[in-house]
């Protein structure tokens, strides 16, 4: 009886281009179709995260080359008050204004739901009049009292009143009724 010898399969291997004819095609189609991509990244992403990477600790300005500092800069921020008021600002954004501004809108949209055309109509009023304050307020308080949260007087947004207009099914109905007394007379 001869021996049988088993032959291991062989282990498929990462190339950029395989050595068969056809798997070679697929993948010079795949870096064809990819390159796009993988230029922008490498120019608009990727290039931009390691200059800031390398810029960050050096002393930089444009009249004169880099100098490495190394993470002086970073002890000097972090040693920083305004920085820290900076990332307090930040997360009550992030974990306040974020969130509340989701829900609100989810309810505004579900009243606008329910409410019909006519009330959905002055409640997108009543809404874009606070907004109209709101941005009013901002730009009436200075940066300092923003930051030092100290609070401004503002004048108040005169909104005229919507006009009353009927929807269209209500005209519909009404000019049915109409012809319906017409015709009973």
């Amino acid at each position: 009886m001869a021996a049988q010898t088993v032959s291991k399969p062989k282990v498929a291997r990462f190339r950029i281009l395989p050595e068969g004819r056809l798997e070679r095609k697929e993948a010079l189609w795949f870096w064809f179709f990819i390159s796009p991509w993988a230029v922008g990244f490498l120019l608009f992403t990727l290039g931009p995260i390691v200059a800031s990477g390398y810029l960050s600790l050096t002393r930089y300005n444009l009249s004169s080359p880099p100098v490495f500092v190394g993470f002086d800069n970073y002890a000097n921020l972090f040693g920083d008050r305004i920085f820290w008021k900076s990332l307090q600002v930040t997360a009550y954004y992030t974990l306040l204004a974020v969130p509340l501004g989701i829900c609100l809108s989810l309810v505004l949209a579900v009243l606008l739901l329910h409410l019909g055309e006519i009330a959905g109509r002055r409640l997108l009023w009543f809404a874009a009049a606070q907004t109209r304050m709101r941005s009013v307020r901002l730009k009436q308080r200075p940066v300092e009292a923003v930051v030092t949260s100290q609070p401004t007087a503002v004048e108040p947004v005169v909104v005229p009143p919507l006009p009353q207009t009927q929807t269209a099914a209500e005209s519909a109905l009404s000019r049915a009724k109409a012809k319906a007394t017409d015709r009973t007379r």
